[in-house]
């Protein structure tokens, strides 16, 4: 029964997709389905033609427990949606059988096919699970299974998988490292050059405090970005930024400002924002709001 109830709000979730990329033809797609629980934001990823991990979010039924949510969201990174250049993380040959909570760490079950993914996207297979998983708890640790039993490396690659965690990131380059006493890996949100989509890079920095980090993702971005100060107050974060962010008076470029707010986020620096320019708090472009929710923010969404 409850494998029936999974595969009924998979084809129920899948119809919603399906519907509405079909349905607005001359539309960029959305990258998002659409259910009543619009607070159940959760995240998947597909693949673009340079082999880069691209999340999409997507509304959940928040019904499903972890197991099963898990399991679920495994199942949509088999599917071709068929926007942009993407393509499904995962090829239809292999099965996800079944996801286990033990305590902090979370057991992924497959079949013999998971053990033959090439070795050139491997990583990226791996990334997308763990990020996948961790999202809903920032501590799990993540165990890849085969016939029961667990998997220490990938058989085609040798890349070690290990009882993962939040740190191993997406899209991560730099997976060999000799300034690791001194580096710290982040997580950081681009535009993508070659498409109308964000795509998360983890790279490594220097270890510094948290303004000295946001600088230089900035100046990464456009030399003229500069935040001020920056005031975490629990779960929300004021940012002090220069007038290089107005796109006019008492609005901010939600181009500039949306990369470092999921930046933020997804480094655990902030979940609800709010922007100061001048000493004035302002709204950003197309939100019409002075307190920017994650939950809110248009992360490869496109109306």
């Amino acid at each position: 029964m409850k494998k029936i109830k999974l595969l009924l709000t998979y084809l129920s979730a899948l119809f919603c997709v399906g519907f509405t990329l079909l349905s607005k033809p001359n539309q960029k797609p959305v990258f998002q389905m659409v259910t009543h629980q619009v607070d159940n934001r959760v995240m998947i990823y597909m693949m673009n033609e340079q082999q880069e991990l691209v999340p999409i979010y997507l509304h959940q039924e928040s019904s499903l427990d972890l197991e099963d949510k898990i399991e679920q969201l495994i199942l949509f990174m088999k599917q071709d949606f068929e926007i942009y250049d993407l393509k499904p993380l995962l090829p239809k040959r292999i099965q996800c059988l079944g996801v286990e909570l033990d305590e902090k760490t979370v057991k992924v079950h497959f079949n013999e096919a998971f053990l033959t993914l090439n070795s050139s996207y491997d990583l990226r297979v791996v990334e997308a699970i763990v990020s996948v998983i961790t999202q809903f708890d920032s501590t799990y640790k993540v165990e890849f299974f085969v016939n029961d039993e667990k998997i220490s490396q990938m058989p085609l690659s040798s890349l070690p998988i290990v009882k993962l965690d939040y740190s191993l990131g997406v899209n991560n380059f730099q997976i060999h490292y000799d300034d690791l006493h001194v580096s710290v890996a982040r997580q950081i949100v681009q535009r993508s050059q070659e498409q109308d989509y964000y795509v998360i890079y983890t790279k490594r920095y220097a270890r510094s405090d948290t303004l000295s980090f946001v600088n230089l993702i900035l100046d990464e971005q456009n030399h003229n970005l500069e935040c001020e100060k920056i005031d975490i107050q629990k779960d929300k974060t004021v940012l002090y930024l220069n007038e290089a962010f107005l796109v006019e008076e008492n609005i901010v470029d939600d181009e500039k400002i949306e990369p470092l707010l999921f930046t933020l986020k997804l480094n655990q620096m902030g979940n609800v924002f709010e922007i100061m320019i001048q000493d004035e708090m302002v709204q950003v472009q197309g939100y019409g709001t002075f307190h920017i929710d994650f939950k809110d923010l248009k992360l490869n969404t496109f109306d």
